[in-house]
């Protein structure tokens, strides 16, 4: 049985204050940023352009939709519209064969606002493009509601670019992928965590890497859960009031030989809280090949099986040596954790 996250040591992260960068401190600071990154692959931000105001507002919101009453939630039930976009109740993924005790609400890019000439039928370019399904949501929350979200977005994105900036002075590599189409299938996702026994039966989030290039993860001042594995131990990984939690991810760690590192991270329950987090997952352009010749690295999530199915089909088992672009890939990770009804 796994123990409660009270039981695990807090591992100690630097904060890198992306304000900072221009300073007389930048050298100090982009040495413990490559330091995290190729030790950990983890470290917390802080950004100016992101308040406590901005935080409780977000929040706020979060807590908001989980609020409602369980038909209000499933109209926006993410099989109606766009790629995985939408709400995911219980038991909707997991990344593994136990029940992940969380619910959530999945958006991206406001297509909305798009002003397309009518000669354009569809804004689409590809399978991981798609409408944000609001269902009811907004009728009963209200545009204030969405609008707190979708500036969250904008402000995320914005955010992850200067990360990525400050890691590629840290680490001398250039890994920037600031087009449009990044920013098009990137993601939010607003969990809520059921308190229950960490058994072999149920978690919360069953250890997994992020698929993407970076993961910036808000978690309120509340009982702790996300945990990383480091130096062959579990770690708790603290929360701290007006700071994101960074993830580097699979694709960033394969396009850098593995000098960056993708954490294997999970989260438990200590039995008796819920618990909200709001993740951003920062995709690269869709088309972008992964490296090939990576069979040393089978050990990344995006790399690996995650279905629970038997009879894996040839395009569930393909390797990670193949050349294929990450969209490709990211189309089945998401049809790999799917789970009960919501397997296509």
């Amino acid at each position: 049985m796994d123990a409660k996250p009270t039981e695990y040591a807090p591992i100690t992260l630097p904060t890198i204050d992306l304000s900072l960068l221009s300073s007389s401190k930048q050298s100090t600071l982009l040495d413990s940023l490559s330091t995290a990154a190729s030790t950990y692959g983890a470290f917390y931000v802080t950004a100016p352009s992101f308040t406590l105001s901005d935080e409780r507002a977000i929040i706020s919101a979060t807590k908001e939709v989980f609020s409602l009453p369980k038909e209000v939630k499933e109209s926006a039930y993410y099989r109606n519209g766009g790629f995985v976009r939408g709400y995911i109740p219980i038991g909707g993924e997991s990344g593994s064969e136990r029940m992940e005790m969380k619910e959530a609400f999945s958006y991206g890019y406001d297509w909305d606002k798009c002003d397309l000439p009518p000669s354009v039928l569809s804004p689409f370019s590809n399978s991981l493009e798609g409408h944000n399904q609001w269902g009811q949501l907004v009728d009963i929350l209200g545009v204030k509601w969405k609008n707190v979200l979708i500036d969250y977005y904008a402000k995320m994105m914005q955010i992850t670019k200067d990360c990525i900036k400050a890691l590629e002075m840290a680490i001398g590599r250039d890994i920037q992928q600031t087009d449009k189409s990044g920013e098009t299938i990137s993601m939010i996702r607003l969990f809520h965590y059921f308190p229950h026994m960490n058994d072999g039966n149920m978690t919360g989030s069953s250890p997994h890497t992020d698929w993407g290039l970076l993961t910036l993860v808000l978690q309120p001042d509340s009982p702790r859960g996300l945990q990383i594995y480091y130096d062959n131990q579990w770690w708790d990984v603290p929360p701290k009031p007006g700071s994101f939690i960074v993830n580097c991810g699979d694709y960033l760690s394969l396009m850098t030989g593995g000098a960056v590192v993708s954490p294997l991270h999970r989260v438990v329950s200590d039995g008796e809280s819920e618990r909200y987090s709001l993740v951003f997952f920062y995709y690269p352009h869709y088309d972008t090949c992964l490296p090939s010749g990576q069979e040393n690295n089978l050990g990344l999530s995006l790399l690996m099986d995650q279905s629970v199915k038997h009879d894996k089909t040839e395009d569930q088992t393909k390797n990670g040596t193949e050349d294929v672009t990450f969209g490709e890939y990211i189309n089945r990770k998401w049809n790999q954790v799917a789970r009960g009804d919501y397997v296509q």
